[in-house]
């Protein structure tokens, strides 16, 4: 799951795919009940506690679908334990690390959410949705909202503070021998949808762009159930 997220975000997921898999839905720390693991949560520090947890239930090999920050951390976690990963679907999220912008953009969130963290998760989450999409699914914007706001303020600047420190692995990525999968958002306001297109489709990803914003697992749900099924089977 992403930033302001827990793993109550894939209740979305079909029948099918829980019916014929076995899933494991984490709680990232510092998120839903896990604690923060200190004051920055870096995704390799992330990737090690997800391989702590697969240890402890026994499961050796992993397709990983990371949203957004779960994407990163599912990168951390392919380039880790690249042998135990059968696959990675990046959901709304990149390989590519912060612009000198985004981080000016994640430390002025900090700032912001140590005045007033209601007001900056609120606009955040709206944020995350197309303008088209924000009329569209008003009730779901709304519990999204709900959600997100039970993620403690620790949470919420650990998180920033690790994915702004992230490291950059789109080498790794176009290089990587395990199977690989995007699924973006045309009008994602944080991920360019079309530029990583260009990037990473030929280099053997299969990339699925798809109406909608950051959230598609709301905005999209059939296209990223069917995507999702199509890159385990």
């Amino acid at each position: 799951h992403g930033l302001l997220e827990n793993h109550r975000m894939w209740g979305f997921i079909s029948e099918d795919l829980k019916s014929n898999h076995r899933m494991v839905c984490v709680d990232l720390p510092g998120h839903g009940k896990s604690e923060v693991l200190r004051d920055q949560n870096s995704m390799d520090d992330i990737a090690e506690a997800l391989r702590f947890l697969l240890d402890k239930l026994k499961i050796e090999d992993v397709y990983i679908v990371g949203h957004s920050m779960g994407g990163y951390v599912g990168l951390a976690y392919a380039k880790e334990y690249a042998s135990q990963t059968l696959g990675l679907f990046l959901m709304n999220s990149t390989p590519e690390g912060d612009t000198l912008e985004r981080k000016k953009l994640r430390k002025h969130g900090i700032e912001v959410a140590q005045n007033n963290y209601e007001a900056l998760v609120k606009m955040s989450v709206g944020n995350l949705f197309s303008k088209e999409s924000r009329t569209k699914y008003v009730d779901a914007i709304e519990e999204t909202k709900k959600g997100a706001l039970k993620t403690p303020l620790l949470g919420y600047v650990a998180s920033q503070k690790g994915m702004m420190d992230r490291e950059d692995l789109s080498l790794f990525w176009a290089q990587a021998k395990f199977k690989r999968a995007m699924l973006l958002g045309a009008d994602d306001t944080l991920i360019n949808s079309e530029k990583l297109n260009k990037a990473y489709s030929q280099r053997g990803v299969k990339v699925h762009i798809v109406k909608g914003g950051h959230m598609a697992q709301i905005e999209n749900t059939l296209e990223v159930v069917s995507s999702i099924l199509e890159f385990i089977d």
